[in-house]
């Protein structure tokens, strides 16, 4: 190398310019173990959506063989209304309270039965 070529420079406070280089490193190298667990979890989420899409298009098989093997039949559905502020459903002229009350609703009117009765046996 030609000495014409040759450039120093003095460097005010090497040890700190040193400390802000490796701290800089340590900040990259960081950044990039981030970047690569996100890259891990992103080829993950590819692999789960195209598993779940395998998913899907099976139980669209199934149902359709399901279909197939149904007798047709045609489903009336009943009308919904409103009742005293509760959903209820009406058929054939009748208003009734859905059939989907909870065990606790059960023993609430089973007890006040009991009640009824005993009041009527007083």
């Amino acid at each position: 190398m030609p000495e014409e070529d040759v450039l120093f420079m003095k460097v005010d406070e090497p040890v700190e310019v040193r400390r802000n280089l490796l701290e800089s490193a340590k900040i990259t190298i960081h950044s990039l173990q981030r970047y690569e667990r996100f890259k891990k979890v992103r080829e993950e989420k590819a692999e789960k959506i195209i598993a779940l899409r395998n998913v899907m298009k099976e139980i669209e098989q199934l149902f359709i063989q399901l279909k197939r093997e149904l007798p047709d039949t045609e489903i009336h559905t009943p009308e919904r209304v409103e009742h005293h502020g509760k959903k209820v459903v009406k058929t054939k002229g009748k208003v009734r309270m859905p059939e989907y009350s909870s065990e606790l609703e059960q023993l609430e009117k089973e007890l006040k039965q009991i009640e009824a009765k005993l009041n009527a046996l007083s």
